[in-house]
């Protein structure tokens, strides 16, 4: 099993299906360059990940790319066999675009995908960033053979929450991202002491949540 279908393996079995192969759905360079200048994205947004989300009709269609630098990184450094500086970062923006794919996928399934909703967009920010932190602690449990300790998790908090850069030319980009990652950083916090099935239990409630809930949940519960 690739790591792209491990990773949409666990995040469907803490979800549902997905009902995409995410694998079919990874582009190469050359139309990443084409995708980029049909949506006329940003030019803020990251070179070495990015995935397309489309609505033509009643079809989905999800591009999902990484560029060959990220992939070499993971394929020297696979994460199966250990998690440092020289890997994380490419780890993260690799899990990212999967649940980014997850996510849109069962949003359009329940008929309630918005690609030009900001909020919508956050959202999908947000729980890639909720979605990332557990599993990256699945893979740091499996390294240490079930003995986590307070280091790690916090080494991977600090890198998913706190080291992230939020200077964007655009403004609304920023706002997104700022505000996806407080959110989601407030919310860890919030479960963490749960026990797995309650946390998972609660993963699944907050992600049926509208913004406006998630909202209230991060901040005033």
């Amino acid at each position: 099993m690739t790591l792209l279908a491990e990773i949409q393996q666990v995040l469907e079995r803490t979800y549902s299906q997905a009902g995409i192969n995410l694998e079919e759905c990874v582009v190469g360079p050359q139309r990443f360059k084409q995708l980029s200048c049909l949506a006329n994205t940003s030019n803020d947004l990251s070179f070495s990940a990015r995935t397309f989300i489309r609505l033509s009709g009643e079809n989905l269609f999800i591009a999902i790319y990484y560029s060959p630098e990220l992939v070499r990184c993971l394929e020297q450094e696979h994460p199966h066999y250990g998690l440092s500086d020289r890997n994380i970062e490419a780890l993260i923006a690799f899990v990212e675009e999967i649940t980014h794919g997850v996510h849109a996928a069962l949003a359009f399934q329940r008929g309630k995908l918005e690609v030009e909703s900001e909020l919508f967009c956050c959202q999908l920010e947000m729980q890639a960033k909720i979605d990332t932190y557990w599993l990256l602690i699945r893979f740091l449990y499996f390294l240490c053979e079930g003995k986590l300790f307070q280091k790690g998790k916090y080494w991977i908090f600090y890198t998913l929450f706190e080291r992230e850069n939020f200077d964007y030319i655009d403004r609304k980009l920023a706002h997104r991202y700022r505000l996806a990652n407080h959110m989601a950083s407030s919310f860890i916090k919030k479960v963490s002491s749960l026990a797995a099935e309650a946390r998972v239990a609660q993963l699944r409630a907050f992600r049926e949540m509208n913004f406006r809930e998630q909202y209230r949940y991060c901040f005033y519960r």
